[in-house]
C-alpha cells in the first residue's frame, strides 16, 4: 500500500511540475497560448489526464495533458530554437526535482521516521521513489519518438 500512495503522489507532482514547466518555457519565450488555456499553473487538474493517469497507477506507462504552444509566438527566439527550450523544460524540471530529492541522501540525514504501518511510508522510502520515477520520466521523455519531448 505504501508503494501505491508513494506512486500516486509522486506520479501527481512529477507530471504537473512537468508539464507546468512546458507552458512556463513556452510564456517565458513570448507564446500566450498555454496561458490562455490555463496551463500555466501548479494546479494538478490542469496537467492531468485522467486516463493516463489511471494507465500510469496500473501498468507503470501513462502521460499527461501536452502543453499546446505556437512556435509562431516566440518573440526572443526562433521558431526551432523555442521549441527545443520548450520540449527539454519537462524533462530538465523532472531532473531538478529528482537532485533536490537526492540532497537530504546526500547528506546523512535519517529519513527513516514517520513511516505508520503499511500506509504510510518512511520518508526515505517516498523519497526513492520520487527519484527513480522522475529520472525515469526524464530519459524517456527524451526518446526522439512523437509524441515526446525528445523530437
Amino acid at each position: 500500500m505504501a508503494f501505491y500512495v508513494s506512486l500516486g503522489i509522486t506520479l501527481i507532482l512529477a507530471i504537473t511540475v512537468h508539464e507546468f514547466s512546458h507552458a512556463f518555457a513556452a510564456d517565458q519565450l513570448g507564446d500566450t497560448l498555454p496561458r490562455s488555456q490555463g496551463r500555466l499553473t501548479l494546479n494538478p487538474l490542469a496537467h492531468l489526464d485522467p486516463m493516463g493517469s489511471l494507465l500510469f497507477i496500473v501498468s507503470g506507462f501513462g502521460w499527461g495533458r501536452p502543453v499546446q504552444t505556437n512556435p509562431y509566438g516566440f518573440r526572443s527566439v526562433t521558431a526551432r530554437t523555442g521549441m527545443a527550450i520548450v520540449a527539454v523544460a519537462g524533462p530538465f524540471s523532472n531532473f531538478v526535482m529528482a537532485l533536490v530529492a537526492a540532497v537530504p541522501f546526500r547528506l546523512g540525514l535519517n529519513l527513516n521516521v514517520g513511516a505508520v504501518g503499511e500506509i504510510i511510508p518512511s520518508l526515505a522510502y517516498f523519497l526513492q521513489i520520487f527519484i527513480s520515477v522522475n529520472i525515469g520520466l526524464m530519459l524517456f521523455n527524451l526518446i526522439p519518438i512523437a509524441p515526446l519531448d525528445g523530437l
